[in-house]
């Protein structure tokens, strides 16, 4: 993620202006200036557009842009010391803005960025003033300006706020994907092959069973590997807005969608590595699975499913993944041989070649077990960068 927000803020920095999401700073907010700090996040925070908000600190507006970093600055915050400043302070419904930081070396300096995720829980307002800031005042940030403090947006900005939350301003498709993160707000459709939504019943979420036959590695792992392939439908009212292949498992015990795949091409025939990124429309979907097709007799069935699909956490982990496995491969892959094959795999025989099925097995769980290692080493660079401010 680094590098793609490294890219981001050089971008701005190269435009000399400051824009409708993102903000610069010299410096960091002093003890004195709570205030302005709060006012700042919460006006990102309530940004009409659908994107993460950036206070970008270390940048010298007055002096051209140029980066004067903030490796000096004593007082710098961290995410943890932002979230403890943040939970003190009384916002409606107790819902507050999530927010992190994140540090960047450009040139021989370091630059912090305060990223304020984008939501659909706007407007954010505080139910009780913090110094300056204003009790039910609803602050936001219109091109590159932010509400003043004495004020409250304007009636237009504020109605898109309520629109944003409510995804009225999304299309059909958007908002399908918004009402599928709220699993328990879908009913049961009469003939039990799918869900309404019940505060939108036009949108409604199906699967059928399709006349197709073969096995992907990860059914290996099953107890009862013959599997059973869907289509999985959402639909607007008639209209098909959305299809996606689903697939069932240990004897259609285990319905979800399928996941991801893509090639490393280090050998032939090259890996296979099937996978889910948390947060896209696959990712919201077999999260939807889980909750509303998920009995107590299938969690072994997804335990074992999981345990050769990985789910990255953003589609800039598996990037840096897939380069880690290129050069790492053929260090690690000869470790996995037949012997640590599940037993189940000899269940397989109806014609595809059982050979392949076995060597694509092993060379996931290859990258699986790739993937800790990936990860222990990007939590310990993390880690010395951290020590090294």
């Amino acid at each position: 993620m680094n590098e793609d927000l490294r890219d981001y803020i050089l971008e701005k920095i190269a435009l000399k202006q400051e824009g409708a999401s993102w903000d610069f700073k010299r410096q960091w907010y002093s003890a004195e200036s709570k205030c302005d700090l709060l006012h700042d996040i919460i006006c990102m925070a309530n940004l009409t557009e659908h994107c993460d908000g950036h206070i970008i600190i270390g940048v010298d507006e007055e002096n051209d842009y140029s980066v004067s970093g903030v490796e000096n600055d004593v007082n710098r915050k961290n995410t943890q010391s932002l979230v403890t400043f943040l939970r003190d302070k009384e916002f409606a419904s107790g819902i507050r803005p999530v927010v992190h930081v994140e540090t960047l070396e450009i040139g021989a300096h370091l630059v912090d960025v305060i990223i304020i995720e984008n939501s659909t829980n706007t407007p954010y307002y505080l139910s009780s003033s913090f110094q300056g800031v204003r009790s039910f005042h609803i602050y936001t940030r219109v091109q590159d300006t932010n509400t003043d403090i004495t004020k409250s947006a304007d009636p237009d900005v504020v109605e898109k706020l309520w629109r944003k939350r409510f995804g009225i301003d999304k299309t059909a498709l958007d908002r399908a994907f918004l009402y599928l993160k709220h699993p328990e707000d879908w009913l049961d459709i009469d003939d039990e092959t799918g869900w309404f939504y019940k505060y939108a019943p036009e949108f409604t979420v199906h699967y059928e069973l399709i006349d197709l036959t073969g096995y992907e590695y990860y059914h290996c792992t099953q107890t009862d590997p013959v599997p059973g392939w869907y289509d999985v439908i959402i639909r607007y009212h008639q209209t098909v807005i959305y299809k996606q292949e689903g697939v069932s498992m240990d004897g259609g015990r285990y319905l979800t969608v399928c996941p991801h795949f893509d090639i490393l091409e280090v050998k032939s025939p090259p890996v296979k590595l099937s996978y889910y990124i948390e947060d896209d429309e696959t990712f919201i979907l077999f999260e939807f699975f889980n909750e509303k097709h998920l009995l107590k007799n299938d969690r072994l069935a997804q335990k074992k499913f999981l345990e050769i699909v990985p789910i990255f956490s953003s589609k800039s982990e598996k990037d840096g993944f897939w380069n880690y496995a290129h050069r790492h491969f053929y260090q690690i892959r000869p470790k996995y041989t037949c012997d640590m094959l599940p037993p189940f795999v000899e269940h397989i025989n109806n014609g595809q070649c059982i050979d392949a099925l076995k060597d694509e097995y092993l060379d996931a769980m290859a990258c699986v077990n790739m993937l800790k290692d990936y990860r222990m080493q990007a939590n310990t660079d993390t880690k010395t960068k951290k020590k090294g401010k």
